[in-house]
């Protein structure tokens, strides 16, 4: 059979799902968990008090109480490892364009071909996890939602329009919302789709909507941002399958007028900014769109939600959302990660570790793979962040690192000059300059064949040069520099002088 292993964030959601009083049968169908496993976490949660009184304060308090009911080790899939082996060969029996094979014919292929041991269920996981299945036409019926259960939304692209800050045309993206029952639709023409823009179209959308919808699991890898923006507002988000439209119906259905309402108030009004466009799809929503009767309902979509939806709609937060954004950042062997362009410090522990920052505001927040927070940074105007304590105080204690001892013998390997040019660049700050270090190094890789490039090293490092540019600069000007051939004019007399030194040395060997 098939794993899937829990992760934090799926516990966290089945956690607010339960406490939000939704059943097991329910959360299994929106979570894809079993309703043991979900029952055996509601056992433990309630055995640690997490489901009853009030809920927790601290957000870091509740994920380092949920960590704890985690399964401590990874189940290992040997099975799935050798299917992996034949990865390219199965795409191929089932994607070929001559006689493809049905998943479960290649499967009997691959099982006989290598003596696999391997269930068709184990299989079938592996089909689905690499998206092998062959398309079907099945006929799909139509699903109607209660007032305030369901809010479908979408991306579409609509077309070029000019980027005010650049003077540059740029593809025009629209946001587009709609309640399931009423039909009562948001749309919001944007430049970008990234988390920012995405969770900020969605915090307008209900707003909009003057409400949220009360039920209905998120992708934590996706959009960490998004979960908290549900998280706020108490709703749930239901991923739809990737690729599969008709999951979503009711909005990509607005999508064809949606590109239309765009091109006809381009049109209309060239001159508009993106802001004035979504002022004038705003009264679109509201007045032509809302008032039509619609084809399926007869009821207009503004009318039907006014009557029946609007009063379903939990009421909005009283704090308005502030929009995190988050972002997977590799620890260096310097100890410094990167973010929005600046450096941050954490520990030697962390080197060569993946980690997880939330910046909210001014505050940078800095999680381990597990979640649970590392430590905190204040942004500042200055490119480099550093806590006391992630280094040595001694400058010689610096040096004799394994990461400096490292960069400073990949150095001597080209020769005497490069290392100490290497050590000077070192020198203030081990760690801090360790980056320069090392793009210093691959400036003179590049140019390891130059003859005096040991010589021009020595000059930077007596120069006091730091960056790798300057010493491009100085090994382009020694590159460049062209050896003159001097020849002493001779007359016919002159070379009948000339005597190869040859004939001096046998005639010394001779006396």
């Amino acid at each position: 059979m098939g794993y899937r292993r829990m992760n934090i964030h799926d516990l966290k959601d089945i956690y607010r799902r339960l406490r939000g009083g939704q059943s097991i049968r329910f959360i299994r169908d929106a979570t894809g968990f079993d309703r043991k496993t979900i029952r055996l976490y509601r056992e433990s949660m309630t055995d640690r008090g997490l489901l009853t009184g009030n809920e927790h304060e601290s957000d870091e308090v509740l994920m380092r109480e949920l960590f704890t009911l985690l399964p401590s080790n990874e189940r290992p899939s040997p099975i799935q490892d050798e299917f992996e082996k034949h990865r390219d060969e199965i795409i191929e029996l089932v994607s070929r364009k001559d006689d493809p094979l049905k998943p479960k014919t290649a499967f009997l292929v691959i099982q006989q071909k290598y003596d696999l041991s391997g269930s068709y269920e184990s299989f079938k996981l592996f089909v689905r996890k690499n998206h092998l299945m062959l398309s079907q036409k099945p006929t799909f019926p139509r699903i109607e939602y209660q007032p305030g259960q369901e809010t479908q939304i979408d991306y579409c692209k609509c077309g070029l329009k000019t980027y005010p800050a650049t003077g540059k045309r740029r593809v025009v993206h629209a946001f587009i919302a709609k309640l399931s029952s009423s039909r009562f639709p948001f749309v919001e023409f944007t430049y970008s789709q990234n988390q920012e823009s995405f969770v900020e179209s969605n915090v307008r959308m209900i707003e909009h909507f003057g409400g949220v919808i009360k039920a209905h699991v998120y992708d934590p890898q996706l959009n960490r941002s998004y979960a908290e923006f549900a998280e706020h507002y108490g709703t749930f988000i239901n991923a739809c399958i990737p690729g599969h439209a008709k999951g979503k119906a009711k909005v990509e259905r607005q999508v064809q007028e949606v590109r239309e309402l765009f091109r006809r108030l381009n049109a209309l009004h060239p001159t508009y900014s993106l802001k004035e466009l979504n002022r004038e799809a705003a009264k679109w929503c509201l007045n032509e769109y809302g008032m039509k009767p619609h084809g399926t309902t007869g009821i207009p979509p503004r009318e039907a939600f006014e009557k029946d939806e609007r009063a379903t709609l939990k009421p909005l937060a009283p704090v308005r959302f502030e929009i995190p954004v988050w972002k997977a950042a590799k620890v260096h062997q310097d100890q410094f990660l990167s973010f929005d362009k600046k450096r941050f410090s954490l520990p030697p522990k962390y080197r060569r570790q993946t980690v997880y920052c939330r910046r909210s505001g001014p505050v940078l927040t800095i999680y381990d793979k597990n979640y649970l927070v590392i430590r905190q940074y204040v942004i500042k105007p200055r490119t480099i962040h550093i806590t006391d304590g992630d280094f040595p105080e001694d400058q010689r204690a610096m040096m004799q690192g394994q990461y400096p001892q490292h960069l400073i013998s990949r150095a001597a390997a080209y020769g005497p000059g490069a290392k100490q040019l290497v050590e000077s660049v070192l020198q203030p700050h081990a760690f801090l300059n360790a980056r320069r270090a090392l793009g210093i190094i691959d400036v003179i890789n590049t140019y390891r064949d130059l003859p005096l490039l040991q010589d021009v090293c020595a000059k930077a490092a007596d120069r006091k040069i730091t960056t790798p540019k300057q010493l491009k600069i100085m090994l382009e000007d020694e590159q460049n520099q062209h050896v003159l051939d001097f020849v002493v004019p001779r007359s016919s007399s002159g070379e009948a002088m000339v005597r190869d030194v040859k004939e001096y040395f046998f005639a010394h060997m001779e006396e």
